[in-house]
């Protein structure tokens, strides 16, 4: 495996941005509105979760938490929510996806809903010798040389059996109550690369195989577009055109496959023999 997992340290930070603690401001009538955990306009977003409140605009992160416990558990809120919240007011557009890179420097995008596989995917890549870039957001900024993934430093989040498997130490692991997870700091490889190519995991398969499958770039747009909306602010007014060139760009020079498994299968093989199937294509 090459990846080494720590202790993960407090979040004072958020893109740049320190974070103060306090009071946030109550819910308002937004133009996003999630009952009961988050409303957002197209500058500002407020998100609750175990038992803490994040409020974020484009210069300012604010945490609310009763007590030192919470505000360790809630960490995430900073280091997920608002990174991401951040980012996007700043129209550094991003998907929800971890990032691997081949032992030839290819990188492949993993993006999946829970139970797709994502995380397992992952930790079998790195078995393999692929280097992890980043979990959870990738930022890809569209530049003269193509699309470049920007990985973001973060903690990674592992299941105690995946943990293990990595030769965790678990009490290094912080909690997270929402999803039985622990957070761990992780030794990523963050330099920024072109993005090779996109894998859309889904355990959807209707034939009994794992099949991997190019998606037409128009096809594509309305996946991409949910992974990197995940607080449904891209699709408000204001930043409606911007978003839709992002996505409309990424799927034009970004190959994306559409890698199903059949449910229930232990498949993990084939799927990552279809990763680097992927990789090689666009390498």
């Amino acid at each position: 495996m090459t990846i080494r997992l720590g202790a993960p340290g407090l979040t004072r930070s958020v893109v740049g941005v320190p974070v103060t603690e306090g009071p946030v401001p109550e819910p308002w009538d937004a133009a996003v509105v999630v009952e009961p955990w988050c409303c957002a306009d197209a500058d500002r977003l407020r998100f609750a979760a175990d038992g803490a409140v994040v409020y974020v605009e484009p210069d300012r992160v604010v945490l609310s938490a009763p007590d030192a416990a919470t505000r360790a558990h809630a960490d995430w809120l900073l280091y997920a929510t608002a990174t991401r919240a951040m980012l996007t007011f700043r129209g550094d557009y991003n998907l929800h996806a971890s990032l691997v890179v081949s032992p030839a420097g290819t990188a492949v995008a993993l993006l999946g809903d829970a139970g797709a596989g994502k995380s397992t995917t992952t930790l079998e890549m790195l078995r393999r010798g692929w280097r992890l870039a980043g979990d959870d957001i990738v930022a890809v900024r569209h530049e003269a040389a193509g699309s470049i993934a920007h990985p973001v430093d973060r903690p990674i989040h592992l299941t105690d059996s995946a943990a293990l498997a990595l030769g965790a130490d678990l009490s290094l692991g912080r909690l997270l109550p929402s999803t039985g997870k622990r957070a761990y700091a992780v030794d990523a490889d963050l330099e920024p690369r072109p993005l090779a190519a996109i894998a859309v995991l889904s355990p959807l398969a209707e034939d009994g195989r794992v099949t991997p499958t190019r998606v037409d770039g128009l096809a594509a747009v309305p996946t991409m577009a949910l992974s990197a909306d995940r607080y449904r602010m891209c699709r408000l007014p204001e930043r409606r055109a911007d978003f839709l060139q992002w996505t409309t760009t990424l799927c034009r020079q970004v190959p994306i496959w559409d890698l199903r498994r059949p449910p229930g299968a232990d498949t993990l093989e084939q799927v990552a023999d279809a990763v680097e199937a992927i990789s090689a294509s666009v390498g």
